[in-house]
């Protein structure tokens, strides 16, 4: 029982810890951070499957 209110406790910490910073970054959510964020995932995203499917090769090679 008390681990629950630990846990309700902490979310609701971490929700009052988030809205308080979207309130004072109102930009952090704007299409272009957003866009550029998408961009660099993606590019991440290739290099790791082109690493994954390096390391498959030699495994099988």
């Amino acid at each position: 029982m008390f681990l629950k209110l630990l846990y309700i406790g902490l979310s609701v910490f971490f929700i009052w810890q988030l809205f308080a910073y979207l309130r004072s970054h109102p930009e952090a959510f704007s299409k272009e951070n957003l866009s550029r964020s998408f961009f660099t995932t993606g590019i991440l995203a290739l290099l790791l499957i082109a690493f994954v499917a390096m390391l498959v090769w030699f495994v099988k090679h």
